[in-house]
Formats: structure tokens, C-alpha cells, sequence
């Protein structure tokens, strides 16, 4: 039996690179596969760097505009040419093209991207046709009604074959394109699977920015939705679930990677408890951003972002009224203990942003101080501060400190936080914690901070 060894290659198909019996056999497979293979990428470069001109495409559906009306003709006498008039045929058949032009031109039926084809680009097309269907139709009966030329006179019976046939022939065309693109980007093996929350009006936006993007890199396998009828049927295809498939089983068993949050109208409470249960499954998740947030009223894949902190809180998030804040910091001599710290750094960063009359920063590490001191100079030049190094459970030191400086607004941010190392080291807890908080409390007691 013929033995292979596969490597996988840029477009994601595998190439034969060695063989282990027959070189009659297996180089010509392996040929074969490459060729196969280079044509495939070949064809990917010129989708990714031309689309069809629209005046190209306007020409492609006129085409078949005029052809389709000439087989309307064949299909309305039985396939046999000689039982009517050709070059009466032909005239008609310029007179729907123009007719049809003229509504392609106003409803602009032509200007979709096709390898990107959606349902309102059908629904223009089928706009588009009816609307020239109806024209011709009442130009008929116009036409028997006051005896205009022949050549207007196109049978009913005719518009109508041509109407259905060019209809289906557009809309054919359009999906084979696409169909053709999504085969020559992205293989359904390098696809995520997708699971999306929510069956609704946002659910199916995002289902279908999905199948229109076939370099997304996202395949949907189904709905999740906690509406009970929906659950068990199928929607636009693919099957709606309840919340209980999502266990590790099913997600093993459906190869599921992603988990897409496309539900609005739900509690705050309701989103944690669903997003707990996917991040302990190990699933990606994202989050689908408000419509005010679309570009130009389309949702993009890009656009779907990975879930904050803030979607986990159990409630909305609490929005900081900065007015108050700046009334209350205006011009005042702000302390902060730990001010080297990982809180108290950032503390100090927030403050950079206000109108205060002076920062008092206070340490006792000396390597994060001359790092943050650094961190000032370069990014915060206007900041007025002063470093000051010193423990906060040294009371002379930090009396020195509010007898010089007079702080207005305290910042306590000095302590040990890191609780298995304090576990293991109670006193030091204690005594930096407790005593370095009871020492600037006092402090701050009197001298009215």
C-alpha cells in the first residue's frame, strides 16, 4: 500500500513531498497536487487585488438580458427557429435591453461587490427586473392598443418566460461568483467554528456578516437561544440549541472555538452567568458592539470585540462623574502613600489629568520611585510633584511630611497586597497595613486633610 508524507502549505491544501514505494505513482500524484495547488493560489492573489469593474458587470448582465429573451423566444415555440421571425426577435430584443438598462442604471442593480453577493442584493435584482417587466408589459398593451409598430408588440407570453429566466440567470451568476470566492480563499478546515448567542434581529446580522466574509475565518454551527420554541428547529439553516449544550462534550464533539455574544436585551446578571460557563469551556468570546457603533449602519467582522472586564461585574458598570472629581482636586495639594506601587502609580497617573496645585509622593522603594520619576519627566512634563522617600509607618517621617506640605486630599495607597507572601509574614502585614494606615490616618485627622 502507497505511503505519503503531507506538509501543509500557505493556502492551507496539502502537498505530497516525498513518497515511500512507487516513484511512477507518486510523483506524478505529487506533481498533479502542486499544479493544483499554484493555480489555487494564483487565483486567490487576482480575487484579493481586482474585482469586476462595474461597467464590466453592467455589460455581463445585459448580455444576459439579450440572450435570455432570444432562448425566451426558442422556449415559447418549442425549440424550433423557423416558426417565427428572427430579425423580428432581434429588434425585441434591443428594445427589453434598453428597457432593462434604463432600471439597472436607476436602481444601480450592478454596483455590488458579487463575490460579496447578499440577500439585498438579490432583492435590487429581482426589483430591478420586475419593475422592467411591468414597463414592457404595459408597453405591450400599448402597443395593441394603438397600433404601434410590431417591434413594441412583444407577446405576453414571451416577457413573461424572459422575466423568470433572466431573474434566475443574475441571481445564478451572482452566487456562483461568490460561491467560487469562498472556495478559493479560506478552506473550510482553517474556519473557526462559531456558536452565536441569540437567534434574533442581532443574531442574524452577525450570521450573516459571517457567510459574507469568507476571509473571516469563521463557520457558524449553530444558535444558541433560551427561547424554548425556537429551541430544536432550524433558523436560516442552522440549528437553534438551548443553554444545556454547552458542556465540554458537545464542544469537543462540534469542534467549537468561538462563542459570538449577539444579544442585547438581556440582564447584566444573565450575561455573566453565560459568559462564566463559555470561558470555563476554553471557548474565545466575543462580544457584538451596539449599532451606533457599525460603520456606516454595517457590522463588520472586525468589529466584533473580545468581552471586557466589565461584562463579568454582575451589573452595569459605574460611570465616574469627572466634573465632581475636578471640582473637588481644583487646585489643591494631593498625598499619595505608595505612590510607587502598582495602584498608587496609577492613582498618580489619574491625577495627571487635573488641575491640582501639587502632588506629595511618597515611597520607601527606591528603584519603582526612580522609575516613576522617570516615567513623569517623559510623559507628564507639566506635572508638579514632589518625590519624597520614606516609610509610612515611620510617624516623625510623615509628620515632617504634613507639617511641611500641608496635604489637602490623602491618597493612602501604602501596603503589602500580595496575601500568600503576608500569610506567610503576619507581622510585617500587620504592622504596615494597620500601623502605616493608623499613622496616616492620624495625621490626616490633624492637620485637617
Amino acid at each position: 500500500m502507497l505511503q505519503y508524507v503531507f506538509e501543509k502549505s500557505y493556502s492551507q491544501t496539502y502537498t505530497i513531498i516525498s513518497y515511500v514505494t512507487d516513484d511512477a505513482i507518486a510523483l506524478p500524484i505529487a506533481k498533479k497536487f502542486n499544479m493544483i495547488n499554484s493555480f489555487k493560489h494564483k487565483i486567490i492573489q487576482v480575487f484579493r487585488k481586482h474585482s469586476l469593474p462595474r461597467w464590466f458587470v453592467l455589460v455581463i448582465d445585459i448580455s444576459a438580458v439579450f440572450l435570455t429573451f432570444l432562448l425566451s423566444y426558442l422556449l415559447r415555440y418549442n425549440l424550433q427557429p423557423e416558426t417565427f421571425s428572427w430579425s423580428l426577435a432581434m429588434k425585441q430584443a434591443l428594445l427589453v435591453c434598453l428597457v432593462y438598462l434604463i432600471f439597472m442604471l436607476l436602481f444601480k442593480s450592478y454596483t455590488g461587490l458579487i463575490r460579496q453577493t447578499t440577500i439585498k442584493d438579490t432583492f435590487v435584482i429581482a426589483v430591478t427586473n420586475t419593475v422592467a417587466f411591468v414597463v414592457l408589459f404595459i408597453l405591450t398593451l400599448c402597443s395593441r392598443r394603438l397600433n404601434f409598430p410590431q417591434v413594441y408588440n412583444v407577446p405576453l407570453s414571451i416577457s413573461m418566460i424572459h422575466y423568470g429566466t433572466v431573474t434566475v440567470s443574475l441571481i445564478l451568476f451572482r452566487v456562483f461568483v461568490k460561491m467560487f470566492y469562498v472556495f478559493v480563499s479560506v478552506p473550510t478546515s482553517s474556519k473557526k467554528n462559531v456558536l452565536i448567542y441569540g437567534s434574533g434581529e442581532t443574531g442574524i446580522v452577525v450570521k450573516r456578516v459571517i457567510e459574507s466574509g469568507p476571509r473571516s475565518g469563521y463557520q457558524l454551527k449553530g444558535f444558541i437561544d433560551d427561547n424554548y420554541k425556537l429551541q430544536g428547529k432550524k433558523l436560516d439553516g442552522f440549528p437553534v440549541y438551548s443553554q444545556s449544550v454547552l458542556n465540554k462534550e458537545f464542544i469537543e464533539t462540534e469542534g467549537i472555538s468561538v462563542f459570538i455574544f449577539a444579544i442585547k436585551d438581556i440582564s447584566a446578571e444573565k450575561k455573566r452567568e453565560v459568559l462564566e460557563s463559555v470561558i470555563n469551556l476554553g471557548l474565545e468570546v466575543l462580544d457584538t458592539p451596539s449599532f451606533d457603533k457599525w460603520l456606516n449602519g454595517q457590522l463588520q467582522v472586525r468589529q466584533l470585540r473580545k468581552v471586557q472586564l466589565e461584562d463579568l461585574l454582575g451589573r452595569e458598570p459605574i460611570n465616574l462623574d469627572l466634573g465632581r472629581i475636578e471640582a473637588g482636586l481644583h487646585n489643591k495639594r494631593i498625598l499619595v502613600t505608595g505612590a510607587a506601587g502598582s495602584i498608587g502609580s496609577e492613582i498618580v497617573r489619574q491625577l495627571t489629568k487635573f488641575n491640582y496645585k501639587q502632588l506629595i509622593l511618597v515611597d520607601q522603594a527606591e528603584t519603582p520611585s526612580f522609575y516613576l520619576n522617570n516615567e513623569l519627566k517623559e510623559k507628564f512634563p507639566d506635572c508638579r510633584y514632589k518625590f519624597i522617600i520614606g516609610d509610612v509607618t515611620n510617624e516623625l517621617k510623615m509628620d515632617f511630611v504634613f507639617k511641611k506640605y500641608h496635604p489637602e486630599i490623602v491618597f493612602h495607597a501604602a501596603a503589602y497586597k500580595h496575601v500568600p507572601v503576608m500569610e506567610a509574614n503576619p507581622h510585617e502585614a500587620f504592622r504596615v497595613n494597620v500601623g502605616g494606615t493608623k499613622v496616616v490616618s492620624e495625621l490626616a485627622i490633624k492637620y485637617n486633610a
